[in-house]
């Protein structure tokens, strides 16, 4: 970080002053809690819907130590901060094609069947669950699943609530071990981080044709499809007619 980014950063932060912001730069010798310490710091001087965390988060991110780059963007920024999220797609498709090595990616599943346990079946996948909403992220694009079925089903709640959505599902996956960027209990949601599809399988269209967040979003009632049994879908698709049919009358 140079000495104009430290200036400006400094400012824009609430509550902390100059020699306090200095002294939370973050080290190439520091451990994993020293950096999230550190990151927490500065990072929570500005308000949750402010872009500052990300653009201090991409300024530094060369200098916090590579093997807690992704952890670090997966559990605080992207958990915390209204963050760029096709760059922060961006930021994790270099990190597994470019960034890491054979040595990081041992070390990554090592740390993640550590955390995970009995939870690694015999083939090396993981069951997790994904609370999908109409108005939801695109699964092909999702990060974030948990290992807990009522969490996922607390957000399917949680969009059609917060976000207007009209139909939702829980949605069960066996993820692959070596494609599970990090793990995390810090909120009570035991959440399992994902390499999205969109990330780890670039023969698709790639993230680099995405254009603003709006690509990413949007579960088509015929999507339900493929989570559900017809009696499950028409269930919900009746609902969802309802729906229509009383918005059309307002």
């Amino acid at each position: 970080m140079t000495l104009d980014d430290a200036k400006y950063f400094c400012e824009k932060a609430r509550f902390l002053e100059r020699e306090r912001f200095l002294h939370n730069c973050i080290l190439p010798t520091d451990c994993y809690e020293e950096c999230e310490d550190k990151l927490l710091t500065v990072t929570c001087c500005f308000p949750h819907e402010s872009e500052v965390p990300w653009e201090y988060f991409k300024t530094i991110y060369n200098e916090i130590p590579l093997r807690f780059r992704m952890p670090l963007m997966l559990s605080v920024l992207y958990q915390y901060y209204d963050i760029d999220y096709v760059e922060m797609l961006q930021y994790m498709s270099n990190y597994i094609n470019v960034e890491e090595t054979a040595e990081l990616k041992a070390q990554r599943i090592a740390g993640n069947k550590a955390f995970l346990k009995n939870r690694v079946r015999k083939d090396g996948t993981v069951m997790v669950y994904r609370g999908m909403a109409e108005n939801s992220l695109i699964e092909d694009y999702a990060v974030s699943y948990s290992l807990d079925k009522k969490t996922a089903d607390f957000f399917v709640e949680y969009h059609k609530g917060w976000h207007g959505s009209r139909f939702g599902v829980t949605i069960k996956r066996f993820i692959n071990i070596e494609d599970i960027m990090y793990c995390s209990n810090d909120r009570g949601e035991k959440e399992v981080y994902v390499i999205p599809l969109y990330v780890a399988d670039m023969s698709y269209r790639g993230l680099y044709y995405l254009t603003s967040r709006e690509d990413l979003w949007g579960l088509k009632i015929g999507d339900l499809r493929q989570y559900l049994s017809n009696e499950e879908y028409n269930a919900v698709l009746a609902e969802y007619e309802k729906s229509r049919h009383k918005e059309q009358q307002e």
